[in-house]
C-alpha cells in the first residue's frame, strides 16, 4: 500500500474517533463500528447479526 493511501486512512480515521473517559478519568480513543464500515468498504450495517 503506499504512503499516500496510508496517510487518507489515518486522517479520515481520525476525523471519525470520539474520545470518552473511563472510570479513572483517562481519555480512551474509540471508533463506533457503524461509523467505520464505510471507510472499510462494507455496503451495509447489520445489527445483531449473531444469535446469543
Amino acid at each position: 500500500m503506499d504512503i499516500q493511501k496510508i496517510f487518507q486512512y489515518k486522517s479520515t480515521f481520525d476525523l471519525i474517533a470520539k474520545e470518552i473517559k473511563d472510570d479513572d478519568g483517562n481519555t480512551i480513543e474509540i471508533w463506533y463500528a457503524c461509523e467505520l464500515q464505510q471507510q472499510l468498504g462494507y455496503a451495509r450495517w447489520v445489527k445483531n447479526l449473531w444469535k446469543q
